[in-house]
């Protein structure tokens, strides 16, 4: 992602839902970011941690997840979870989760803009904290993709055991196309309700389902109206609640534990109208164009099978 110039610093800008600072100043909230949280303290982050600048819906749908909390869940609910890693950067952080295993080497995904290059999978830690399994190291980036903002790379530091656990707890990318209503399931790092980002959060309220029609996918700018990204991408629109630290999410099918698409970006801040259930029934039955502008987006899975299709064949 290219470099921003703002206010003399150097920055990266937050396209995406990976952590970010908004510095508040005697006149409000400086809505231009300074600073890339990799530089800056996680304590920062309590300037910019409101569900509100998050929320879809009449309620804010995310919980804290605990070993204990996650086994009175669902088995597709448990699995997607343990597969959940933190990925820290510097100071702050996003999410990533196993997608297999090859050559000998876990694999995880993560989007383009949490890890863009080698440099950056060098700087990552990479923690699956369900499992207690902690500071592991991004080995090698495989492939990176701005129109799908994915990046697949593999982790090393693993014991035999260790590897076998992330084995059976691995998902895969569905190659079907994405179903209007389709009952969602997001964990994640996001830091919004998450002091510090210390906790793994889960999304799973009546509002977290696909918005868009069946199949519709679209080529679209980022609506991050903080600081948005650079270039366009792959994606379908859900109600899910979700926030900076989240990116590299998997979006998973409740019911099947598939992961249906990959955690991209959303509008941010969303607009008071987006949390009243009203506005919500009306745009999901008309099939309004505020679909594709008020709520939360990810990567389909179909896009991911098919354009990285030789990538994904050979994990196991």
């Amino acid at each position: 992602m290219a470099m921003r110039r703002l206010s003399g610093l150097s920055i990266k800008p937050t396209f995406s839902l990976a952590a970010i600072l908004v510095v508040t100043a005697a006149c409000g909230i400086v809505t231009g970011h300074s600073r890339s949280l990799r530089e800056l303290p996680s304590a920062a982050l309590a300037s910019f941690s409101s569900v509100l600048d998050y929320q879809i819906g009449p309620t804010w749908g995310k919980v804290i997840v605990t070993r204990d909390s996650l086994a009175k869940e669902s088995p597709a609910f448990q699995r997607a979870a343990k597969a959940t890693a933190r990925v820290r950067l510097g100071f702050g952080g996003a999410t990533a989760f196993v997608i297999g295993e090859k050559d000998g080497k876990t694999i995880l995904a993560t989007n383009h803009h949490v890890i863009q290059d080698q440099a950056g999978c060098n700087s990552a830690k990479i923690s699956f904290e369900m499992l207690n399994i902690i500071n592991l190291r991004c080995d090698r980036l495989i492939k990176t993709s701005t129109d799908l903002d994915l990046t697949i790379f593999s982790i090393s530091g693993l014991s035999q055991a260790q590897q076998e656990t992330l084995r059976t707890v691995s998902k895969s990318f569905d190659p079907g196309e994405t179903r209007k209503g389709t009952k969602l399931l997001t964990v994640g790092y996001g830091v919004a309700g998450n002091d510090g980002q210390k906790n793994l959060m889960s999304g799973q309220d009546s509002d977290c389902k696909t918005f868009s029609p069946d199949g519709e996918v679209r080529y679209m700018a980022d609506p991050d109206t903080f600081n948005p990204g650079p270039y366009k991408t792959w994606m379908f629109a859900t109600g899910c609640d979700v926030s900076h630290g989240d990116s590299g999410s998997a979006i998973v099918d409740r019911e099947t534990g598939d992961v249906v698409g990959i955690l991209s970006t959303g509008k941010i801040p969303k607009d008071k109208v987006v949390r009243e259930a009203g506005f919500l029934s009306r745009i999901f039955d008309d099939v309004s164009e505020e679909v594709w502008m008020e709520l939360t987006y990810a990567v389909p899975a179909s896009k991911i099978v098919e354009i990285f299709s030789q990538d994904l064949a050979d994990l196991k």
